[in-house]
């Protein structure tokens, strides 16, 4: 046999035992590895691996590991047949409270763990949009509503009431308070509700009386003085009289014509504007047993005459003598 002939049969036999030893070493990784599923953001795919460890699988396939990546089992698990393999890769999402953004990285989705990882709690009655428990996309923006009651008291006034009560001793247009009234309190409880510090609404909780209000009492009189029947009367007031005639005298440089221009006359008496209007009609009546003076004008006014001061016009100078001062009822007449 030649030479050429013997070293094409050493070449032969060498190749024959190296594709052997790869076909050996070929079965024997195929017999190592182990069937897994990788699910990544609920997407599943099936996979062969001969890797020791999660984190060796993840090497093994090049796929990265971003921060904030949710992974189950642990990197540091060890491979088993038929595991699944769970990568949740971290999503953004944006929190607005009240005029507030926050930007948040994590690979949660439902809403209520997504704030858990923003550190934000909600309270019993805060509420968020879309809903606590709703999975969303990423990108979604999530407005977190915080809704706030309050119960504050206030304090109100209860007005008194005006009581009138007849009485026949007094002239009728007098009256007379015989009892000041006194205005009542009450407490009302309110229910504030404020959703993101803004109020919303109100509701009355309770109204609790503190204090009763007590009535004004006036009496009104009813006595109508002789001569006075069927006449309206406006009102009543006491007052101080003199007497004057149309004299120099007594009426000065203007003897004889009154305040209005008009010729003094019996009738016409002074009083002061400010209290009673020059051309009111009157009724003066007597309190001390003086006949009345009976129906006036007021057509006159005096330097003297200031307040509840009327003087009453008398043609005989001797009369005003007479008369000197006196307490009168003066009757305000309406016409």
């Amino acid at each position: 046999m030649s030479k050429n002939s013997i070293q094409f049969g050493n070449k032969l036999r060498a190749i024959l035992i190296l594709i052997v030893l790869v076909s050996l070493t070929m079965g024997a990784t195929t017999l190592l590895s182990r069937e897994i599923v990788l699910n990544i953001d609920g997407e599943e795919e099936i996979f062969h691996t001969t890797a020791a460890t999660v984190e060796d699988f993840f090497a093994e396939q090049e796929i990265e590991i971003k921060e904030g990546s949710f992974i189950e089992p642990a990197l540091d698990a060890e491979i088993e047949a038929a595991m699944e393999i769970v990568l949740k890769l971290p999503k953004s999402y944006t929190i607005i409270e009240n005029k507030e953004t926050k930007s948040v990285s994590t690979p949660h989705t439902v809403v209520d763990d997504i704030l858990k990882v923003a550190e934000i709690k909600l309270g019993e009655m805060d509420y968020t949009y879309p809903a606590r428990f709703e999975e969303v996309e990423p990108d979604t923006e999530i407005k977190v509503y915080r809704v706030v009651e309050k119960v504050v008291e206030e304090i109100e006034e209860i007005p008194f009431e005006t009581e009138e009560v007849e009485n026949e001793e007094m002239y009728q247009g007098k009256t007379k308070v015989v009892q000041e009234g006194e205005v009542g309190t009450k407490k009302k409880v309110i229910k504030n509700v404020y959703l993101n510090d803004h109020l919303v609404s109100t509701v009355v909780l309770e109204y609790l009386t503190t204090k009763e209000p007590v009535n004004k009492i006036v009496e009104i009189g009813t006595k109508v003085a002789q001569g006075l029947e069927g006449k309206s009367i406006k009102k009543v007031i006491e007052m101080k009289a003199t007497a004057y005639d149309a004299s120099a005298e007594s009426n000065g440089k203007w003897a004889g014509i009154t305040a209005l221009g008009t010729k003094l006359r019996p009738g016409v008496v002074a009083v002061d504007p400010k209290v009673i209007p020059l051309g009111t009609k009157l009724y003066i009546e007597s309190t001390d047993g003086w006949p009345d003076y009976g129906f006036a004008v007021a057509e006159d006014t005096g330097g003297a005459i200031k307040g509840n001061r009327i003087d009453l016009f008398f043609q005989s100078r001797n009369t005003v003598y007479k008369f000197g001062r006196r307490n009168v009822i003066v009757h305000v007449l309406n016409d």
